[in-house]
């Protein structure tokens, strides 16, 4: 019964304050319509004072027995001066909603009490304010801000008022006089005492937001509408208290409790904490906005850079929250399924920023690494639940992921790439510690159960899914890829060589990471990869052999996935078992289809072998017969299965010469001595197959593989043809031939007298070719040439494959060979066909496919400038073309305006009118929006480079802000309007350089739409217009105000 008696007095006090909120700021019909601002005021303060008189001698009588009637709260903000009309009213309107607060939190703490003893299951919104309650709410919270707050805040802190959108809470006839007001406050108040009437209110806004009791739950609370609607507004005014600079103390007496020379730092320590209670409590959402609106000040309302420093000081803090990472790329995203180029380097480029007050950079990433991580694997989540990350999210994570690997290489092995690689490493090998671990956690292991698990098949599948997840997303940079895998090639491999086998379901993905591995990396890093799979060794790590005792191997799982475990017991393996399954092997080299880095492997594998068979004839010790064995029958197997096409390079060509020259010497020399099992003439003979459909000049061919002389005379008939074909060779492939010149005198005494005549006519040719400096001097265009039309290949080639990162390399390389500047791209015929073919690209479903496509096309138009800018234009103004093409490419026309600067002059004829076509012709929406943006973009980049065209743009903005209804068209028009004037104010250039009459016809225009308008982003817009246009003409016309 009390409880009940409880509620029903809260609930009477609660029609009692606002019927006191209604009496400040309601609708009344008494007031004359022709009364000033203050007389209002004056009025309604009575009428005020007059409702707290009646009230409380109406609950004199049960005031003993209802204490809670008595308990309305007394703020500290009090105005003891008659004439301070304007700051009495703004404390009786705190003093009510501090007692509505309170109130609304008395009566949720009862109503849950209630239910639980009810056993009910708890509202999960209760909502104790009408629609006509939270209008009073919000118009007193309004009146608070922008009567109370706002003038003690210095310039730039804050959102000024001109840039706030008149709500339909406010009762304008309140507020219509604020600026004429506030302006005679500034000039009566001094700063001190303004900044002690400022942490007053604060104080008490601070108190309503972090009032004790379940005000999550409580969406109609005072404090939430502060949290949702004011919190930009409270963070500015308590961030000015707290860092901000302490005003100088006047000799004007202000109250008599501030005569204490230590109060200001008393507030500002007060205001700390106070800040600091509020941006905890915040939403990290909330408190985005809140901090991204405050910084972004626009030329015309500078902010003080002590404030975007700290503003941008605690926006960083939010990344280090727990999910700070995901609450910023969700921010910042806004919903969209996919994210532009642009946004992915922008929220990079963020996440990438070490904030200063972090102790360092190593300590910032261990924060925002895992949660970088945790993003992309969450994505695997099939469950949906809410910790699950949406594509768009994964793919941000992806990208920033390669973004820190180029820019902290070493910090992102350590905090990425470690925590990726660190199961799979292990096939390398695991320490002895952790064999003794497992050794004694398995000592009931006998021959006859499973070896123990290293990882299991999920962890292994994961972690497959996240290498291909962040190589999709990424730009297809060899140096990132080799850095990111290096290590993990061999591994790979040999799980791909498993699920060849055991039909797997990971085979298509790892496949695509290693095809995409070897058709990025260099030759060069590819072969150092292939050796790494075929020897089971690289810098760091040497592989346990296959079978022996400690190996790490991969096996079937027990739901039809892979799983890697530890061998325990040795298997009684032949020496005659390759390391590898060498048709897998050839096979994968036939998909990987390049035939310099399989001819370049081959002659690796010819050396090694011929090496090893040295060694094995000259050493008494053993030598590894699994190697000499493996490393034949790869030989063999790349002569039977890729046959000729192996050796296309004249280097390679040199090479295998030199190589039948020494092996021929080193049979010579020991014809007695033959390996068990190996005749050193098969190699020779098998060696002869990949000539053997050559013919040299037409007239020789090789009929038998087992006579060595013949297989010999081929090969230097081979080397001449060769030389003669080649005049021009590199300097690595002339190194190459002095070996072959070398190992050619002994052949000059050979019984055959048409080998003495070919090894001195090649003698002599090569001879002549190093002596021949001048000839390469002169070819070096030439070279220059070819090596231009190789690396124009190789893109047209990687543009062809299916795999998406070997896709978007195609791309870059012709991105930097267009940046290069490059002979082959300044050719009409090159230069048409990569535009079409960045054409193309932009209509790829892919994102990351089309916006690298983007990048290309601003790159052409970069660096040649008109001629590519007009082709692009008449695309872009097409009808016939698709409207998503015609976006794409407007994409890439709003970059290339971006970094013209004020070089945009040159293109502003070949560019404005087909954009001005697009606006009159096109209906497409979209695309209406597209061109609007580009001219804005353009207007503030190089305004002077529109001034001959200032008239035809207002007058067609103004047009479409008069006749079209298009939400998005009519918020775009506003926005050029906008960077029109910005960027006539930030190059120094008269606002009046658009002439007079369209001038007062867009401040008209802005002012009808400002108040009428039903979409409240466009008002907002229009309020931004008026500001930036008074702030510009009374700038030119009275001088800049401090």
């Amino acid at each position: 019964m009390a409880m009940k008696n409880d509620l029903k007095t809260l609930d009477n006090k609660l029609l009692d304050l606002l019927h006191r909120a209604h009496i400040l700021v309601g609708t009344t019909q008494e007031e004359s319509k022709d009364s000033s601002i203050h007389e209002k005021l004056s009025i309604r303060l009575s009428q005020f004072e007059s409702c707290i008189c009646e009230t409380q001698e109406n609950g004199s009588e049960i005031a003993a027995e209802n204490p809670l009637e008595t308990q309305i709260h007394k703020p500290e903000v009090c105005f003891h001066d008659e004439n301070n009309i304007r700051g009495n009213f703004v404390a009786k309107c705190l003093e009510t909603l501090e007692s509505l607060q309170y109130t609304l939190m008395d009566i949720n703490d009862i109503e849950e009490h209630r239910q639980i003893e009810s056993t009910k299951p708890l509202e999960t919104d209760p909502e104790f304010l009408g629609i006509r309650d939270l209008r009073l709410v919000h118009t007193m919270l309004e009146i608070v801000i922008t009567w109370g707050v706002y003038p003690c805040l210095l310039p730039g802190v804050g959102v000024p008022l001109s840039r706030r959108t008149k709500s339909s809470y406010i009762q304008n006839e309140l507020l219509q006089d604020l600026t004429t007001e506030e302006n005679k406050s500034n000039n009566m108040a001094s700063s001190y005492s303004l900044y002690s009437q400022l942490y007053k209110f604060m104080r008490s806004l601070t108190n309503i937001m972090l009032s004790n009791s379940s005000k999550s739950r409580i969406y109609t609370s005072v404090s939430s509408i502060l949290f949702s609607k004011y919190l930009a507004d409270i963070y500015g005014a308590l961030l000015q208290l707290a860092y901000g600079p302490l005003p100088i103390k006047q000799t004007v007496a202000v109250t008599p409790h501030n005569d204490d020379n230590n109060e200001l730092e008393r507030i500002h320590k007060e205001s700390v904490g106070m800040f600091r209670k509020v941006f905890q409590s915040a939403d990290s959402f909330q408190s985005l906005e809140a901090l991204t609106v405050l910084l972004g000040s626009s030329p015309l309302h500078p902010s003080p850079k002590w404030f975007k420093s700290v503003c941008g000081r605690f926006l960083s803090q939010i990344l280090l929250r727990p999910s700070g990472i995901r609450d910023v790329m969700e921010f910042m995203i806004g919903g969209e399924n996919e994210v532009n180029l642009a946004k992915l380097e922008t929220i990079s480029k963020l996440i990438l920023s070490v904030p200063s007050q972090v102790k360092s950079v190593e300590q910032y990433f261990s924060v925002v690494c895992p949660q970088l991580l945790s993003l992309v694997q969450s994505i695997l989540n099939p469950s949906g639940s809410s910790k699950s990350a949406t594509p768009a999210i994964a793919s941000v994570a992806s990208f920033t992921i390669i973004r820190m690997t180029n820019k902290y290489p070493e910090l992102s092995k350590k905090f990425i790439i470690t925590k990726i690689f660190d199961s799979l490493w292990k096939w390398w090998g695991i320490t002895s510690e952790e064999y003794n671990k497992i050794i004694g956690n398995s000592s009931t292991v006998t021959s006859s159960e499973l070896d123990p698990l290293i990882m299991n098949e999920q962890t292994l599948q994961t972690t497959i899914t996240v290498i291909h997840r962040i190589l999709v997303g990424s730009e297809p940079v060899p140096d990132l890829i080799q850095i990111f895998l290096e290590d993990a090639i061999a591994p790979l491999y040999h799980l791909y060589d498993f699920t060849c086998s055991s039909k797997s379901h990971l085979k298509d993905t790892i496949f695509d990471i290693l095809l995409s591995y070897f058709k990025i990396v260099s030759v060069s890093e590819g072969i150092t990869a292939l050796k790494q799979i075929v020897f089971r060794k690289n810098k760091k790590w040497k592989a346990p052999t296959i079978g022996e005792i400690g190996e790490v191997y991969f096996a079937p799982g027990s739901s039809g996935g892979v799983v890697m475990r530890l061998r325990l017991n040795s298997l009684d393996l032949s020496d005659m078992t390759t390391s590898i399954d060498v048709d897998v092997f050839i096979d994968f080299l036939k998909a990987i289809a390049n035939k310099e880095l399989s001819g370049d492997f081959f002659m690796y594998l010819l050396s090694e072998y011929t090496s090893s068979l040295a060694q094995q004839q000259n050493y008494s010790h053993k030598i590894d017969s699994r190697r000499i064995f493996t490393l034949l029958h790869l030989v063999l197997a790349m002569i039977d299965g890729l046959g000729s096409s192996i050796l296309q390079k004249p280097g390679q060509m040199i090479s295998f010469v030199n190589n039948v020259l020494e092996s021929y010497h080193q049979k010579g020399a020991n014809t007695e001595k033959e390996k068990k099992g190996i005749n050193n003439s098969g190699i020779l003979g098998e060696l002869g197959n990949i000539v053997n459909d050559e013919d040299v000049d037409g007239e020789v061919s090789v009929e038998s593989d087992d006579d060595d002389e013949e297989l010999l005379s081929l090969a230097l008939m081979l080397l001449s043809s060769l030389l003669q074909e080649h005049k021009n060779l590199s300097i690595q492939d002339l190194h190459i031939l002095n070996l072959v010149f070398d190992n050619l005198e002994p052949l000059q005494n050979h019984s055959s007298s048409s080998i003495q005549s070919l090894a001195r006519n090649l003698r002599l040719t090569i001879s002549a070719r190093s002596a021949s400096r001048s000839s390469l001097l002169n070819s070096e265009e030439s070279i220059q040439r070819q090596e231009s039309l190789k690396k124009y290949q190789e893109a047209m080639d990687a543009l062809q494959d299916e795999i998406l990162p070997i896709k978007a390399r195609g791309i870059v390389i012709l991105k930097e060979m267009v940046l290069e500047k490059d002979p082959l791209m300044n050719e009409d015929v090159n230069l048409n066909r990569v535009l079409d073919i960045f054409i193309q690209m932009i209509q790829d479903e892919e994102s990351f496919i089309y916006l690298n496509a983007v990048k290309g096309l601003s790159s052409l138009t970069d660096i040649h400038g008109e001629k590519i800018m007009r082709k692009l234009m008449t695309i872009y103004s097409n009808n016939n073309q698709k409207i998503d093409n015609r976006l794409r490419i407007g994409e890439a026309i709003l970059q290339t305006i971006q970094r013209c600067g004020e070089a945009l002059g040159k293109y502003i004829t070949t560019i404005l009118p087909p954009l001005l076509h697009v606006l009159n012709k096109d209906q497409n929406v979209n695309l209406r929006v597209s061109a609007l943006s580009i001219i804005g973009c353009a207007c503030e980049t190089s305004p002077l480079a529109l001034t001959t065209f200032f008239r035809d743009v207002v007058d067609w903005v103004l047009n479409i802000l008069d006749v079209q209804k298009e939400v998005e068209v009519r918020r775009a028009s506003i926005v050029l309007l906008i960077s029109l004037f910005r960027g006539l104010a930030s190059h120094s250039q008269s606002i009046y350089l658009i002439p007079s009459d369209l001038l007062q016809r867009t401040y008209r225009t802005l002012q009808y739409i400002e108040e009428i308008d039903k979409d409240e982003l466009t008002r907002y817009h229009a309020r931004i217009g008026i500001s930036d246009l008074d702030i510009t003409s009374q700038g030119e016309l009275f001088g800049k105000v401090d």
